[in-house]
């Protein structure tokens, strides 16, 4: 099955460069949709996350994890394209030399780009809804982009690297399975953990940073600081997705290639032994 999956995500990968290459439009698209699923998510797990607050629970971040899930259930199952997701395929697929670090490259760049726009129109649209123009100086969307934009670069980074494992981690590890309630709890578990832990997710972040400066907002709350933020945590994803999840279990899967393989040498040699 391990083998099997990485020859899937390897697929992907290679489709990932034919797309942008034949037709960037559709990328661009696909990019796009993943950048305003991402938008619809930051919008749904603070308000569920504030609500619970509100009330008083005791764990409004779990409650907000879960609903944070629904951005990567929409993204896999929509067929769109992220760029923390595609820091492990493009790895994946230049690893077993089907594809080129420049195709790489490209495809980070274009789906960076792409992600980005699409929060932008999803900003605009929310904002012109007038959902949030009374939005209190305490709501737990702002506190938490200023929580953010406050952290030391290092804590930035850090948390970057670990947010993006655990969500290549919740990309990798449903390809395990074909049935889909399976892979709906197994990306709900793995996304509610990396939002429990306050890890850092650039087009998260940039949602929620674009939606904190498009509402009334704290002077805490900055461009600079969000640009900030969102240099070194997408270096801690790229190492994350592209190291931990993609480089690591592409080793993984040759070591039980080459263990297989030599199993079953060792059989055809002991066959030929016998029959002889």
């Amino acid at each position: 099955m391990a083998n099997s999956t990485l020859q899937s995500a390897v697929k992907f990968s290679t489709s990932k460069v034919k797309t942008l290459t034949n037709n960037p439009l559709q990328f661009f698209i696909k990019a796009g949709l993943a950048g305003a699923y991402i938008g619809f998510a930051v919008i749904f797990a603070f308000k569920i996350g504030d609500g619970f607050a509100q009330a008083g629970s005791l764990v409004p971040s779990l409650f907000a994890g879960l609903a944070f899930s629904f951005a990567l259930l929409t993204i896999i199952f929509g067929g769109v394209d992220l760029f923390t997701s595609n820091t492990m395929y493009l790895t994946m697929g230049v690893l077993e030399k089907k594809s080129r670090v420049k195709d790489l490259i490209k495809v980070w760049i274009a789906t960076y780009i792409g992600n980005l726009i699409g929060v932008l129109v999803f900003t605009f649209l929310f904002v012109n809804t007038g959902l949030f123009d009374n939005i209190q100086p305490d709501h737990s969307l702002l506190t938490s982009a200023e929580s953010k934009m406050n952290i030391t670069i290092s804590e930035m980074f850090f948390r970057g690297i670990l947010c993006n494992w655990l969500v290549c981690l919740a990309v990798w590890i449903p390809m395990q399975t074909n049935n889909g309630a399976a892979k709906v709890m197994l990306i709900m578990m793995i996304v509610t953990a990396f939002f429990v832990s306050g890890y850092e997710h650039s087009i998260a972040n940039m949602a929620l940073f674009s939606v904190a400066l498009s509402v009334p907002h704290p002077e805490t709350i900055t461009f600079i600081g969000g640009l900030t933020n969102l240099f070194f945590v997408t270096l801690g994803n790229i190492i994350g997705g592209s190291l931990f999840v993609g480089a690591a279990h592409v080793y993984i899967n040759r070591e039980l290639k080459e263990k297989k393989t030599n199993i079953s040498e060792t059989a055809k040699s002991i066959t030929k032994k016998i029959e002889f």
